[in-house]
């Protein structure tokens, strides 16, 4: 199937004669051939004279969308340019390289097409957009805008009908600002500019002043604060602290723009509601409440359906955090020397190798015994240290065990959608009231109570589980705590903004340049301080002490049961021996 590669709206245009047509012709295959652009243009109107399909110049596909414009049936119209919006976005998913062509004089069309390509999120940056109209910017407010926020080029005529000007919007400029003129054509000298400066990397470096709104959460690491500032409402400013902080400001100096902070309304990263709507910070850019959400933002199918995430930041595991309990005194450690023992079989036809096995045998078990009894007094001497979840599993197979999980996540969201699998064991274990939901804030509340001296454990991506301890650690000075060995699952994160928001695009360039030269990295360990005090605790520990009862008990137990067992087959053979007599 030939993939459809050009999508045009069109709507009544009067060229006026044959020879500006040929010249209109002329100066869009011109265009269209610097643009590289997989397309075929097919223009046609209802009533004029206009642009045959054979006079344009393009090696693949044709979409043809045209929308009658009738004032008397408003909502018709409005429901055929949705229609075709959502056709044409289509078009877009499935095609490489594409360009959408707007030709109209009709503010109404020109409004229309504008208010719906912005709602139906039809214009991503990687697809082109050509408008060729006489209409002054300033007479179609929400066409200045979507010129300003996408990849695309205004074609107007110049006085002379044979000069035609192509001109980009500045991203953010005020509407009724001026477009800057980029090339211009003529039938005698073409193209006045390279192909390449046509459609300009306008975002690279943002020309006019812009402040973005950015929303963020409290968590370990990222802390808010009320900043004195007579320049806002209320002379504060809300402010963040942390390592996202640094890479905002990091990227925001590179693309050319400032940034305020607002704050998640219920404090979560956000989840999906029944009804299609987002909670949190995921629901604020969803909503275009703010213009990007900070994170970092755990990749999901469902989240990248409804906002842009930028390139990774990092990848992330999601960890188990336990208290570790005191020491104690394993009471089977006398059969811990045995462990490394294998069982030997000989064969059976060897009659003569007996005696040398026998007097293998005896050197063999004089060694042993010698080495259990030197074991053995250097195990009963080792404390150990129990750390009993090591994984997922487990922790359910414990029905003691109460898991907490962050409020609000991903990780929660893949809980109560899984339909099969140990996520699904885990939605049951909810319902036995064995998982509580808490914001990373309230962590510190309960390690004390019940992480340490309970049996509730903490499961969350290892960011903020790492920045929890490592924080526990520099105030109390002891590892209490400890990481289970298994990495429940491994998750991208990266910064949100909403659809078809250009600014996710080019910051994505800059998360990559940063990854690159290590300094995430070194941001993120430079936020978390006294994160490495604790890592890979021993889980035993020697210690000089008296041998007691509680260190051998089991072993005295054992002697004594197999003291009983003995006498009790010496007396059923005394027994049986008396009656057969």
């Amino acid at each position: 199937m030939v993939p459809l590669a050009f999508v045009l709206f069109t709507v009544t245009l009067f060229l006026g004669t044959q020879s500006t047509n040929v010249t209109v012709i002329d100066a869009l295959n011109a265009i269209l051939e610097a643009s590289d652009s997989d397309i075929i243009l097919h223009f046609k109107e209802a009533d004029v004279q206009g642009v045959t399909t054979e006079q344009l110049r393009a090696p693949r596909g044709i979409g043809l969308f045209e929308v009658p414009m009738d004032g008397r049936y408003l909502n018709v119209t409005h429901r055929l340019m949705a229609k075709n919006i959502a056709l044409a976005r289509q078009v877009r998913r499935i095609s490489y390289n594409v360009m959408v062509l707007v030709t109209s004089d009709d503010t109404a069309f020109l409004s229309l097409f504008a208010f719906w390509s912005l709602k139906g999120r039809l214009l991503v940056w990687s697809t082109k957009l050509l408008i060729f109209t006489q209409v002054p910017l300033n007479s179609v407010h929400l066409l200045h805008k979507v010129l300003s926020q996408t990849n695309s080029l205004l074609l107007t005529r110049g006085t002379n009908n044979q000069r035609f000007i192509m001109s980009i919007v500045q991203p953010y400029s005020k509407p009724g600002s001026v477009p800057v003129d980029v090339a211009s054509w003529t039938p005698q000298r073409g193209l006045s500019a390279p192909p390449n400066q046509l459609f300009s990397e306008k975002f690279e470096k943002i020309k006019s002043s812009r402040k973005v709104y950015v929303t963020m959460v409290e968590d370990a690491t990222h802390k808010p604060a009320m900043i004195k500032d007579r320049n806002v409402p209320g002379g504060h400013r809300l402010v963040f602290t942390g390592y996202m902080v640094t890479v905002l400001d990091y990227i925001a100096r590179g693309l050319n723009f400032s940034y305020g902070f607002k704050q998640s309304p219920d404090g979560t990263y956000g989840g999906k509601r029944t009804d299609g709507s987002w909670t949190g910070m995921v629901g604020q850019v969803f909503r275009e409440e703010a213009d990007l959400g900070l994170g970092p933002f755990v990749m999901t199918a469902a989240r990248a359906g409804d906002v842009d995430y930028t390139s990774p930041v990092k990848i992330l595991g999601v960890r188990i955090l336990a208290g570790q309990g005191g020491l104690e005194v394993d009471p089977w450690a006398f059969v811990m020397p045995l462990a490394p023992l294998e069982s030997v079989r000989w064969d059976d036809n060897a009659w003569w190798w007996e005696r040398v096995v026998l007097g293998v045998w005896l050197l063999t078990t004089l060694v042993l015994t010698r080495s259990y009894e030197g074991n053995l007094m250097s195990l009963l001497a080792v404390r150990h240290v129990p750390q009993p979840y090591q994984s997922l599993r487990a922790i359910l197979d414990d029905p003691r065990a109460v898991m907490i999980w962050q409020k609000g996540s991903s990780n929660v969201e893949l809980i109560r959608t899984a339909e099969s699998g140990i996520f699904r064991e885990v939605h049951e274990a909810e319902e036995k009231e064995r998982l509580k939901l808490l914001a990373v804030p309230d962590y510190p509340s309960v390690l004390e109570t019940d992480v340490i001296n309970g049996r509730h454990v903490i499961i969350d991506l290892e960011d903020n589980l790492l920045a929890t301890k490592s924080k526990h650690f520099s105030v109390k000075g002891r590892c209490s705590f400890y990481f289970g060995r298994e990495t429940i699952v491994s998750q991208s994160v990266g910064m949100i903004g909403h659809k078809t928001n250009p600014l996710v695009h080019f910051m994505s360039k800059w998360v990559l340049s940063m990854n690159e030269a290590g300094l995430f990295d070194h941001w993120y360990t430079k936020a978390k301080p006294n994160s490495t005090s604790c890592v890979s605790l021993p889980s035993k520990i020697t210690v000089s002490a008296p041998f007691s009862f509680s260190n051998s008990w089991v072993m005295f137990v054992l002697l004594l049961c197999g003291l009983g067992a003995s006498l009790q087959v010496l007396l059923l053979e005394v027994l049986h021996t008396l009656v057969l007599r």
